[in-house]
C-alpha cells in the first residue's frame, strides 16, 4: 500500500521526478541502432530490476538506458521506485531488485546482521564543497523574521528527514551537534521529499533535509531557504552507494559485471555534466535529460547543485564506518557489522578494467 502511494505521488510531482518504465526516445533510437544491436546480439539479452528515488540524482541510472550503455552490453531493465533507499534493502533480498541505489543506513546494516546477502558495490553519493549529498533548508520566513540565524536557533524546532537511520537522519544529527544540543532537542518527523514542499508551505515544518530538485522547487515558491549544506555538517559523506542482492552477488555475477560497465559509464556522464561541468559533456547530456525526463526546464540544470560521486566508481570505506560509528552513538544499532567486509570492488575492478580510470 505504502509503495503505492509513492507511485501516485511520484506520477503527481511533475516536474520533479520522471517515469522510466519505458525507453525514452533516446533510448529508442540508440537500441535500434545497427552497432548497438550488434553488440546486444552478441551478449545473451538479459533483463535486470533496478530501484530508483524519482531525484535528479538519479540520473546515472537514467544514462545507463538513454546513452544505451545497457543495450551495449546485452541489457534491458525494469525500472521501480522507492521512497528511500532504506526501504531497497528487502527488496534486493528477496530478488525483486538486482541493484539498487542504496542507503548504507541501519537498516542496511541489521539486515546484513541478519545473514541477508547485499554489498556494497560502488560509489553513488558523496559529499564534497563542490556537490553536497543534502541541503538543510529552513522556512523562509523564519530566516526573513531573523528567527532562526545559526544552528542553535534550531532548538526545539520540527525538521523533517526522508527515513530515521540513514544518512539525512545523521546530518540532522550533526545540526543538533553543531548548534550544541542534543538530537532529542529536534522534533524530526519522516516525510518523503515531495511531502516536505507543503508541510514547509503549510508551517507545520521548520526545515527540511532535501535534496535537487527539491531544493529549487522549495526557492522558487518562495518557502524555503537553501540554508547550509550537508557538507559542512558531514564532510565527504557517503550518502547512498550502488547495492547489489543475491541475484548478482550468488546467481548472475557475469551479469553484475556487465551492469557495473553501463553504470560507470554513466556515471562519468553525470559527473562530467554537474561536478566538472564540462561544457561539451553538458551539451551532450543535458538535452538528454530534459528529453528523457519531466525537469524539462533547461535554466534549471544551471541551478541544481547535485551531489558528487567518485567518476571511477570506488567507495571511501571511511566515510561510511563514520556515520555507522554515529548511529552507534546514538543507540540506533549495536556494532553488528564490519562495514568494511560490507563494500566489495571486484565489480567496479572488472569496469575499470575495461574503461580505464577517469581522465582527470
Amino acid at each position: 500500500m505504502r509503495r503505492g502511494l509513492w507511485l501516485i505521488i511520484a506520477t503527481l510531482c511533475l516536474p520533479l521526478s520522471w517515469s522510466l518504465a519505458t525507453p525514452g526516445p533516446i533510448a529508442a533510437a540508440r537500441q535500434a541502432a545497427a552497432p548497438v544491436a550488434a553488440a546486444a546480439e552478441a551478449l545473451q539479452a538479459t533483463r535486470i530490476n533496478i530501484g530508483y528515488l524519482g531525484i535528479l540524482s538519479d540520473a546515472p541510472f537514467i544514462l545507463m538506458r538513454e546513452r544505451g550503455y545497457l543495450a551495449e552490453q546485452g541489457l534491458d531493465a525494469d525500472y521501480q521506485i522507492f521512497d528511500s533507499g532504506a526501504r531497497m534493502t528487502p527488496a534486493l533480498a528477496t530478488g525483486q531488485l538486482d541493484m539498487a541505489p542504496g542507503s548504507p543506513s541501519v537498516s542496511l546494516y541489521n539486515a546484513v546482521a541478519r545473514g541477508v546477502n547485499a554489498k556494497i558495490v560502488a560509489d553513488w553519493v558523496t559529499g564534497s564543497p563542490d556537490g553536497p549529498a543534502a541541503w538543510i533548508v529552513v522556512r523562509k520566513d523564519l530566516l526573513d523574521s531573523g528567527t532562526v540565524r545559526d544552528y542553535a536557533d534550531l532548538r526545539g524546532r520540527r525538521i523533517s528527514v526522508t527515513a530515521v537511520g540513514t544518512s539525512v537522519h545523521a546530518i540532522a544529527g550533526r545540526l543538533a551537534e553543531r548548534g550544541g544540543f542534543s538530537l532529542r532537542d529536534l522534533d524530526v518527523v519522516e516525510l518523503g521529499y515531495p511531502d516536505m514542499l507543503p508541510a514547509l508551505a503549510g508551517r507545520s515544518l521548520d526545515a527540511a533535509v532535501l535534496v535537487e530538485p527539491f531544493v529549487v522547487r522549495a526557492e522558487d515558491q518562495g518557502i524555503g531557504v537553501r540554508w547550509r549544506s550537508s557538507d559542512e555538517l558531514v564532510p565527504g559523506q557517503v550518502a547512498a552507494t550502488v547495492m547489489y542482492g543475491p541475484t548478482f552477488l550468488e546467481q548472475r555475477p557475469e551479469v553484475g559485471r556487465r551492469v557495473m560497465v553501463a553504470y560507470i559509464k554513466a556515471l562519468r556522464d553525470y559527473y562530467g555534466t554537474f561536478i566538472a561541468k564540462d561544457p561539451a559533456v553538458r551539451a551532450q547530456i543535458i538535452p538528454i535529460l530534459i528529453q528523457a525526463t519531466n525537469f524539462k526546464d533547461p535554466a534549471l540544470y544551471d541551478r541544481v547543485q547535485l551531489p558528487s560521486v567518485n567518476p571511477d566508481g570506488y567507495v571511501n570505506v571511511d566515510a561510511l564506518e563514520t556515520d555507522y560509528r554515529w548511529y552507534i552513538s546514538q543507540g540506533l544499532i549495536g556494532d553488528v557489522v564490519n562495514v568494511r567486509s560490507l563494500v566489495i570492488n571486484d565489480f567496479v575492478d572488472y569496469a575499470l578494467q575495461q574503461l580505464g580510470p577517469y581522465p582527470r
